[in-house]
């Protein structure tokens, strides 16, 4: 039989945390400090997505803080136990330190939660034996002793780079929309526009819509790498003068490899890009090539994101 609490997990409920922080005072924190940081994690945890347990029955996950030597130990147990050492230092940086330390540890033990719920549900029996370990890793997963499984993650963000193409190298600003199901597919919707100009008043706005599967796995428990095949329309728009102006629609498909780094609710990251297009732009004034772009393209971007 399933229990409840794995139960009431599979269901969607947020995972219930226990936490201790009894001994940061005696660790040396005055007692105001570690009341205030004590706080701080807590909103952390609400801004993560964990409920924290009102009782030790309801206890999925189970977060500690306590002094150890020359530093602090940050530790998340669920089915194995993500362990952060976190060195001695001013109070200001330690707080950010034992915050980033203790949302990497709860995301681990998540990942925990959601592999024995899908452990359960295929055979309870076996998979309560055999996700009882109590091995200890600093930060990874114990080899063997882990099956796949993440939550769910819902992002957005938003970058600028550049856009290189046979005629020229291009700004381009992108937003996009992501969502993520265990353990690493997800999808993807983006929009993003480039501009430039020609020879005399010609200017130029192209206009790109995609969406596509995505392929994201951690490289640990704060990077992930993504990548996909995304697909979608690019609308080009030119303008000489008021009787000379249009705009035209062409395919296209882009294949982002980026990689992001997730600190609590937001995430840094930097991407390569390479597609192609339907046909190749080009304008003509006079019987003069005036502005041309191929239709392969590649780029690079950096941007910020939200964990929603």
């Amino acid at each position: 039989m399933i229990p409840l609490l794995l139960l009431a997990a599979a269901l969607g409920a947020p995972p219930a945390v226990s936490v201790d922080t009894s001994a940061m005072v005696g660790g040396g924190l005055a007692e105001e400090d570690a009341r205030q940081l004590r706080r701080a994690l807590l909103v952390r945890l609400v801004e993560e997505g964990y409920v924290v347990a009102p009782s030790e029955g309801s206890v999925q996950i189970w977060l500690t803080v306590r002094p150890a030597s020359s530093g602090w130990s940050v530790e998340a147990r669920a089915a194995h136990v993500y362990s952060y050492h976190v060195k001695s230092s001013a109070l200001s940086v330690l707080s950010l330190e034992i915050l980033q330390r203790a949302t990497m540890a709860l995301d681990g033990a998540r990942e925990d939660l959601a592999a024995r719920i899908e452990g359960a549900t295929s055979n309870a029996a076996s998979s309560s034996s055999s996700l009882s370990s109590d091995s200890v890793v600093d930060g990874v997963e114990t080899p063997g002793k882990r099956t796949s499984g993440s939550t769910w993650f819902v992002g957005a963000g938003a970058s600028a780079g550049i856009l290189a193409r046979s005629g020229g190298v291009d700004p381009i600003v992108q937003a996009r929309f992501d969502l993520r199901a265990p353990p690493r597919i997800g999808g993807r919707v983006q929009a993003g526009i480039d501009w430039s100009n020609g020879s005399g008043p010609l200017s130029i706005l192209e206009w790109l819509a995609q969406i596509g599967p995505t392929w994201s796995p951690r490289l640990n428990p704060s990077l992930t790498f993504t990548t996909g095949l995304l697909g979608g329309i690019l609308v080009h728009q030119f303008r000489y003068d008021p009787q000379d102006s249009g705009s035209r629609i062409d395919w296209t498909f882009a294949a982002p490899a980026e990689l992001s780094y997730r600190i609590g609710w937001a995430t840094l990251g930097g991407a390569l890009i390479a597609g192609i297009s339907e046909r190749p732009r080009d304008h003509v004034i006079s019987g003069n090539l005036a502005w041309h772009r191929g239709s392969y393209y590649v780029g690079v971007s950096a941007g910020l994101g939200v964990v929603l």
